[in-house]
């Protein structure tokens, strides 16, 4: 029990170090390499749509997707920010009506608003993220967008805590949480139900935790989880690459993932983190400090924030990275929804 506890302050130490809103490029520049290329979409000329694409992350996939050479429309209720080269339309996702006339001709959509961004207090989580997320989920299977990739929040201590009333790994509290997994819920059931009508629309769900505004970051930097046990920390120039370079990969469609830095994992529950890890043959000191440090523990605190991660912490065999973009996203398992038909509540969709 003493190593267990000597081991929690290590990691708890490293942590403390590196899940920081506030992180500048000083804080990043052991880490600094040249990012990837994006991949390139076939858009035949016709533009990307972000929703929300003048907010902090919107605003910066925004940018990656100008950089490369994509059309993009940007979607906002607000004029702010605007300094990109980008078509502007003003709109508000929780009138239905509107949309159609919004996304027409769109190669794909990206969903970035968050109501906490919004200038207009009356809106609320559920308004944006829910119920706006739902008429857009919609408004894209019915016009037959091929493509929705959503920006969500990592939001688990709520789904297993229902008495919590905040998520310290994404930072919002639970109500927002629980608004932000019901839309997720519903885009899920919309495209588990559009298999029977249209085979041609998909859409990818990536969840996020602490987010940051460091330096982008190598791939072969970043993990993929789909058992939900962890999160951690991630630059809204990292979302961006994640984002994009997802778009016209196919293993990505119908999935939800979150995504993190290796080195700033933090499990939602470190106790059943560990006696999965420890489950998967591994050894305590490779659960909490990487496969480096398999049969031996780190001499001091310095040595294991300065050492790099190898393997994956508190590793359940359902986290994924790679040295390469396709490599991050081969083994991801498509999301397992049954159909609902939604369809048919409150409205006449054809």
């Amino acid at each position: 029990m003493k190593l267990i506890f000597i081991f929690h302050l290590f990691i708890v130490s490293i942590y403390s170090l590196n899940i920081n809103p506030s992180l500048n490029r000083k804080d990043f520049i052991n880490h600094l390499i040249v990012p990837l290329p994006f991949l390139a979409i076939n858009t035949d000329k016709k533009p990307i749509v972000v929703i929300g694409g003048f907010g902090k992350t919107g605003y910066e996939i925004s940018k990656a997707l100008i950089a490369n050479k994509n059309k993009v429309r940007v979607i906002s209720r607000n004029n702010h920010n605007n300094d990109l080269p980008v078509d502007f339309l003003q709109g508000d996702i929780t009138n239905p009506k509107l949309l159609p006339e919004l996304l027409n001709d769109a190669s794909a959509v990206i969903f970035t608003p968050n109501a906490k961004y919004n200038s207009d207090d009356t809106q609320t989580f559920n308004d944006i993220n829910n119920l706006g997320l739902l008429n857009v989920a919609k408004t894209c299977v019915d016009i037959q967008i091929p493509r929705l990739f959503i920006l969500s929040a990592s939001c688990q201590s709520c789904i297993d805590n229902p008495n919590a009333k905040f998520d310290k790994t994404c930072g919002l509290k639970c109500d927002h949480c629980r608004a932000i997994i019901d839309g997720e819920k519903a885009v899920k059931e919309i495209y588990a139900n559009k298999r029977i009508r249209n085979k041609q629309t998909t859409y990818t769900i990536c969840r996020v935790g602490m987010i940051t505004n460091g330096e982008p970051r190598d791939v072969k930097e970043l993990e993929i989880n789909q058992d939900f046990t962890k999160s951690g920390m991630i630059s809204r120039s990292d979302i961006a690459q994640v984002c994009i370079n997802s778009l016209n990969n196919p293993n990505t469609f119908d999935t939800t993932f979150e995504v993190y830095y290796k080195d700033t994992i933090q499990p939602y529950d470190v106790k059943k983190s560990l006696e999965l890890c420890i489950g998967n043959n591994k050894s305590l000191e490779e659960c909490f400090f990487g496969s480096r440090f398999k049969n031996k523990k780190p001499s001091s605190i310095d040595e294991a924030i300065k050492t790099p991660i190898e393997g994956t912490l508190f590793g359940t065999g359902n986290e994924f990275s790679g040295n390469n973009w396709n490599d991050l996203y081969k083994n991801l398992k498509k999301d397992n929804t049954k159909a609902f038909d939604l369809y048919d509540i409150g409205g006449n969709v054809t």
